[in-house]
């Protein structure tokens, strides 16, 4: 078996493709057949049709969709399903408004035990003094347990609870690293 020299082999890929290149290449182009320019038969003449869209144009960036409702605090639109409502002239908002500040103010005993009760995860967290978390998170706790509460108070609850764990991961990841530095700095001495 004969080895042929690598610039044997360059000189005929080289002329190969010289060779291709000169040969013309032929491939089919879809050419669309000319449009006829006749007037339609309603005697309008061509299609010079203006359309004015006066209304402002709804942008449709929103994060979860047109599914879930979204409220713009700045311009006070409310959306849903791709609707938008201004809360401000719809007739609904103003009626449920307008019951909420008609009605009595609760003075049940349960809902005085409620108001204590956030009175005093307030005053735990007030920062007129040392925060007592823990005492804020077993008053959020008892909190959730009001139905006017809606539960409410067990996802600020869970939330604390999750920045708690979140805050120890981050202590317990800075004594790991501090002990991987320490062996790193012992191997490179020895």
């Amino acid at each position: 078996m004969k080895i042929v020299s690598s610039s044997r082999v360059r000189v005929a890929v080289l002329a190969a493709l010289a060779a291709g290149a000169a040969t013309p290449a032929f491939a089919q182009v879809y050419t669309p057949p000319a449009q006829k320019n006749t007037p339609p038969a309603s005697g309008g003449g061509g299609n010079n049709t203006t359309i004015v869209n006066r209304q402002a144009p709804q942008s449709n960036n929103q994060v979860a969709g047109n599914d879930m409702p979204w409220l713009d605090p700045a311009t006070n639109v409310f959306s849903f399903d791709g609707k938008t409502f201004n809360i401000q002239d719809n007739q609904i908002f103003r009626s449920r408004f307008e019951k909420y500040l008609n009605s009595a103010e609760a003075e049940s005993e349960q809902a005085k035990a409620y108001r204590q009760s956030i009175r005093k995860v307030l005053d735990a967290l007030s920062p007129h003094k040392k925060p007592d978390i823990t005492t804020a998170v077993a008053n959020l706790q008892y909190s959730a347990e009001f139905p006017q509460d809606a539960r409410l108070c067990e996802s600020l609850a869970n939330a604390v609870y999750r920045v708690f764990l979140a805050r120890r991961n981050v202590y317990n990841l800075q004594l790991i690293n501090e002990e991987l530095d320490r062996k790193r700095k012992q191997l490179d001495w020895n």
